[in-house]
């Protein structure tokens, strides 16, 4: 597939000046980053009113479905990375690029440290607090601040630092993508569809670990969901999904879950109010969820008898309807009936 070049060329000109901006360390009296020598130091970069923060609660990739979105994750306070990380997203949207999405999750409690900051003006993106790590969890960050570049049917394309270096190049690409190109992907591969499942035995609340092989076992289909109490969409999976295998038992359905984070009385508290009835291994050093590439939760994984992968996607309606043909019709019927309208929206 053919990229844009120019447009590549002239969006890493306007980053380039965005990061240069900021390069030098801030300390208790410097402007925000971006900001000029002539403008107002206690006014973000690029302001143009009042800005509005939204709780985390009201962030959903979907939202920006036929758009590519770049998400930062970060802390106003004690980190220079994302300041500098929100004068590049500023400067993403003054080149009010088509197809392409702006947001900005604060992953600490200091909600008035992100207030005072941008007081005197909006940054033309959307903000959102989220003092309870629900957007962070779901997306598996493990540093501040953490990008992420994500397609427009909402699955993450490239999780890292920023590199002003590549991410034109990558923004260009998967912004011009139309349905039907091939996915532009910037993440290393693991656990892709018709590859082998990797084995795993993990301790759960009960006194058998949860393992792929015991969830193989006299199965004709094994759902694997990895979920995370924080996650504030790994409830409705649960839930729906827990519906799906009550119904399909019979048919051979087997499911488990896999909670990825750390496991604390709370955590048990909520896998119980939900009546998960299945094993739910935890994964607190979230290498499970690196070995099967899970960059955001909840992620259904769908494994065949022999321990292949048949599909991997963030829980959708899709989902289900995946399992059902499968387990009615078998792989080929599944493999090949086009998704239903409205497949995908969770």
């Amino acid at each position: 597939m053919r990229k844009p070049r120019l447009g590549a060329y002239l969006l890493a000109f306007c980053l380039l000046l965005a990061w240069t901006a900021c390069s030098s360390e801030p300390s208790s009296t410097s402007k925000p980053a971006g900001t000029s020598e002539q403008s107002d130091s206690s006014k973000p970069a690029g302001t143009s009113g009042p800005a509005k923060i939204r709780p985390a609660e009201e962030f959903n990739a979907t939202a920006y479905r036929g758009k590519a979105l770049v998400l930062e994750i970060g802390q106003i306070v004690g980190c220079d990375n994302s300041l500098k990380g929100l004068a590049a997203l500023e400067n993403l949207r003054r080149a009010n690029l088509p197809d392409l999405a702006l947001a900005f999750v604060q992953a600490s409690p200091n909600e008035e440290a992100l207030k005072d900051y941008i007081a005197k003006g909006s940054f033309g993106f959307d903000v959102f607090s989220d003092p309870q790590g629900r957007v962070a969890g779901q997306y598996l960050y493990q540093a501040i601040p953490t990008f992420y570049l994500i397609g427009k049917e909402g699955d993450v394309r490239y999780r890292g630092p920023w590199d002003d270096k590549k991410w034109p190049e990558m923004i260009a690409a998967v912004r011009s993508e139309k349905p039907g190109d091939k996915k532009n992907v910037y993440l290393e591969e693991k656990a892709a569809s018709r590859s082998k499942a990797p084995a795993f035995s993990l301790a759960s609340g009960g006194a058998d670990p949860v393992s792929l092989e015991g969830g193989i076992k006299d199965a004709k289909l094994l759902l694997l969901l990895f979920a995370n109490d924080k996650c504030p969409y790994s409830g409705d999976a649960l839930g729906k999904l827990t519906d799906l295998a009550k119904t399909h038992a019979s048919d051979g359905l087997n499911m488990l879950v896999v909670h990825v984070g750390k496991w604390n009385p709370d955590t048990a508290a909520f896998y119980e109010s939900l009546k998960v009835p299945c094993g739910v291994g935890r994964d607190e050093d979230r290498k499970l969820a690196d070995a099967y590439g899970i960059t955001a939760i909840p992620t259904a994984v769908l494994i065949e008898p022999d321990g292949t992968i048949f599909s991997k996607a963030l829980y959708s309606p899709e989902t289900s309807r995946i399992a059902g043909v499968y387990l009615k019709e078998g792989p080929k019927a599944a493999s090949l009936q086009p998704a239903q309208p409205g497949a995908g929206k969770g």
